[in-house]
């Protein structure tokens, strides 16, 4: 694993913030994105867990497609473009593992996911970058127990430790056990439900032109989602499915808007003078190896979070 900068006065990519305690707020991968301050707050105590855990349980989104309030597809291209949407998500619903590449931008800063999951196991490789300055980390849920593994710069600025603790347990494996508080919030958010409702696309709905990704023909739905805009605002999604019958996810695109003071500390410098100028946030999810078996080792030696100080 890459190691962290060492310049003492490099800082760390940022750590969860915004209202919904994610690193980009309302952001793609919001579920994966939200361990990081749930985990931070497991090791700050039980009041904060039970605080966290009840943040992350109702800000995850759920897949939108046609519901008692979703207005009824007004041309038949918005209907056919619903029904492809629907279709889609039903069959991720019915697999029971994906490979993932998860990606997400505001203005200098990034996080990148590749990720193996299925129904009982999955494993993050995470980085987190603001401007020249990366951390990485390695997630894995397993055996019931979810494993944290990490550098500096990933275990401060993702895992939110403390710059006292960080060097101690740069490199160890860090382990949650189901009876530890929170563990529930954390796992779930490593599970392939939680990856499958990060595709939220709302009315109204087009089809368009597919693209070839990755030797896949695909068909395209475009609709709006708030999952990159400032509240009250919306943005741009898109879904591209697989053309065949089986009509599997395999990129969705979401794109909006942040106001500027939504960057971390050192993103905010970098736009100094133009606060009131929204920045892009654009973020992309690609699907691939639909149903193929996952196989991960449990890790050995690792530290019990309840022990971590």
């Amino acid at each position: 694993m890459p190691s962290a900068p060492s310049s003492a006065s490099s800082p760390a990519p940022r750590a969860a913030s915004g209202p919904d305690g994610r690193l980009f707020p309302r952001s793609l991968g919001g579920a994966a994105l939200a361990i990081g301050s749930l985990v931070a707050m497991v090791l700050a105590g039980p009041v904060a867990v039970a605080a966290a855990t009840t943040t992350t349980s109702t800000t995850t989104p759920s897949p939108t497609t046609s519901s008692p309030t979703t207005p009824s597809p007004t041309t038949p291209s918005a209907g056919l473009a619903q029904r492809v949407l629907a279709a889609s998500l039903e069959a991720a619903s019915r697999q029971r593992s994906v490979h993932y590449v998860a990606h997400s931008s505001l203005g200098p800063e990034s996080l990148e996911l590749v990720s193996d999951v299925s129904k009982t196991a999955s494993q993050q490789t995470i980085t987190i970058s603001t401007g020249k300055h990366r951390g990485h980390l390695t997630a894995r849920w397993v055996n019931n127990s979810v494993y944290f593994k990490g550098d500096q710069t990933g275990l401060e600025g993702y895992l939110g430790m403390p710059t006292t603790l960080a060097p101690k347990y740069t490199g160890r494996w860090i382990v949650f056990k189901s009876t530890d508080q929170g563990y529930a919030a954390i796992a779930r958010s490593m599970q392939l439900d939680s990856v499958v409702s990060e595709v939220t696309i709302s009315p109204p709905f087009t089809k368009i032109s597919g693209l070839t990704i990755g030797g896949t023909h695909t068909t395209g739905v475009r609709g709006k989602t708030t999952a990159f805009s400032s509240p009250g605002s919306s943005g741009t999604a898109t879904l591209y499915v697989e053309a065949s019958s089986g009509h599997l996810p395999v990129r969705f695109i979401a794109v909006g808007s942040q106001p500027a003071s939504s960057l971390g500390q050192s993103g905010a410098a970098a736009s100094a003078g133009h606060s009131s100028t929204p920045i892009p946030e654009r973020g992309t999810l690609d699907f691939s190896e639909w149903g193929e078996p996952v196989h991960l080792s449990q890790p050995t030696n690792a530290v019990p979070a309840s022990k971590v100080g």
